[in-house]
């Protein structure tokens, strides 16, 4: 038995794909003026905290009125996106919200959505992985010595990470992405990124006096915390390699996602925080490894490979060594962990003090070596929840794993394991100060297709006509 394809359907097919091909266009053109016009959008930012704030508040409304439109959960998530990349942008610009500002806005967003579309199936592992962080709650707020709203700062810095997480993995877990999508989702946190780093540029070129050491350096960070810029920069270097790995863009949209991979590492090693570059690396390595499982992409990824060493050995890094004085690299020869490896060692004594419930959530914080926060998220979750965050974080990494099992391509693959482990790598050096680690690890439940449109309208339609020959055999 067998069927042919009319010749006017063929056409029928070859017009769809040729408009979906021309409709990619015009959106890879928007997508270059979004991401170009954040340049100067970062100096009125810089140089005007009100347009950061009104920057920040009207991102949240925008996702606000996509969160209450029935159906457009993708364009929900790319502003979920967005404020992930622009989270330390409002931060470093001085943009008037609450400092936890980027998990509870993407919290609020993404639940909005998935009450609105109906979405109240939750994937078990990362609710059971928060419900084992609540019991840490009640030695905190029966603790006497502070007041409720010192209380409430600890439960908000601490546990809005974790929510963000949770809701992230509840959200996307109902969302599928085409490539083209995703990769549309990918600009959008790119493009904030791009500000950050231009801040960070900015400031390093117009400085008066500034002096290279082998310390994290405010100056080249624009001003703020090196090590939350830094993170930001390497997630977008991470997320640029990413879109250049997977794209089927044009050569010149491939050629600016490497020049701003470039951009971003630069720019992150110019922060003298160590963190950023060596997750983004980290992440990276497990994508390609991934990746090269894939026969057509294996190509792709050797060259992206040998044109970024050459170009660092022989351009980027001899540059900065000349512009730093040769601090750059005493920097990052430093095994030093800058006094983290002392914070882990108390987490595990107070664990073994407390070795059920813990010290209660945020008390970690008053240590016998003086008031420090915890940088490790994993040994946060011993000495803070006890052995409830031990099994909450077997729980984490055991979903993070499911995740990853369950996409069905090499390149699919690749994506969701760089994702999962720029996220632990992130809570690994910086706990969950970002709403970053959280959307990370959360995108890592999208379904993400592996087929292109045209194969798509193709296989659609010869599924229709193999029902349509079934049930009349004089169709052919």
């Amino acid at each position: 038995m067998s069927f042919s394809i009319p010749i006017s359907q063929v056409g029928s097919i070859g017009e769809s794909v040729a408009h979906e091909k021309k409709a990619a266009r015009s959106s890879a053109v928007r997508g270059v003026i979004f991401v170009l016009a954040h340049i100067p959008l970062a100096l009125a930012m810089r140089q005007y905290p009100q347009v950061a704030t009104i920057h920040a508040l009207g991102t949240l409304l925008v996702g606000m009125r996509w969160a209450i439109t029935k159906g457009a959960e993708r364009n929900t998530a790319y502003v979920a996106a967005y404020i992930t990349g622009a989270e330390v942008l409002w931060r470093m610009t001085q943009a008037d919200v609450v400092w936890e500002f980027g998990k509870y806005a993407t919290s609020i967003i993404l639940i909005t959505s998935l009450l609105r579309n109906g979405r109240l199936r939750m994937p078990l592992l990362p609710v059971l992985y928060f419900a084992l962080l609540t019991p840490a709650i009640v030695p905190t707020v029966m603790e006497d010595y502070f007041g409720i709203e010192q209380i409430r700062q600890f439960l908000s810095f601490h546990l809005s990470g974790p929510f963000a997480l949770v809701v992230c993995a509840w959200f996307f877990s109902h969302v599928e992405f085409t490539l083209a999508q995703f990769e549309r989702l990918l600009v959008t946190l790119i493009a904030p990124t791009l500000s950050i780093a231009f801040i960070t540029l900015f400031s390093t070129m117009t400085a008066a006096n500034l002096t290279w050491s082998t310390h994290s350096n405010f100056v080249s960070s624009g001003g703020y915390g090196p090590n939350q810029v830094s993170a930001a920069l390497g997630l977008g270097t991470l997320v640029s390699l990413l879109f250049l790995l997977k794209s089927q863009s044009r050569t010149y949209l491939k050629i600016m996602a490497f020049g701003a991979m470039v951009f971003f590492a630069i720019q992150s090693a110019m922060t003298f925080s160590r963190g950023g570059l060596y997750g983004a690396a980290g992440a990276a390595l497990v994508a390609i490894y991934y990746m090269s499982r894939d026969r057509q992409a294996r190509l792709k990824v050797v060259f992206v490979g040998v044109v970024t060493v050459l170009l660092a050995a022989f351009v980027v890094l001899p540059s900065l060594e000349s512009i730093t004085g040769g601090k750059l690299s005493a920097r990052f020869e430093n095994t030093s962990t800058t006094g983290r490896s002392q914070i882990v060692e108390s987490d595990l004594d107070l664990w073994a003090e407390h070795p059920i419930f813990g010290v209660g959530v945020g008390m970690s914080f008053y240590r016998e070596s003086g008031w420090k926060d915890a940088h490790t998220e994993f040994t946060r979750l011993l000495a803070e929840h006890g052995s409830f965050g031990f099994l909450a974080l077997v729980l984490l990494l055991v979903g993070g794993w499911q995740k990853l099992r369950a996409a069905e391509t090499p390149k699919g693959r690749a994506i969701m394991a760089a994702l999962v482990a720029w996220s632990l790598l992130f809570m690994l050096d910086k706990a969950m100060r970002l709403v970053a680690p959280s959307f990370t690890f959360g995108l890592a439940f999208a379904t993400l297709e592996a087929t292109s449109f045209a194969n798509r309208t193709y296989t659609v339609f010869v599924k229709r006509r193999k029902q349509t020959h079934s049930q009349d055999p004089s169709v052919a």
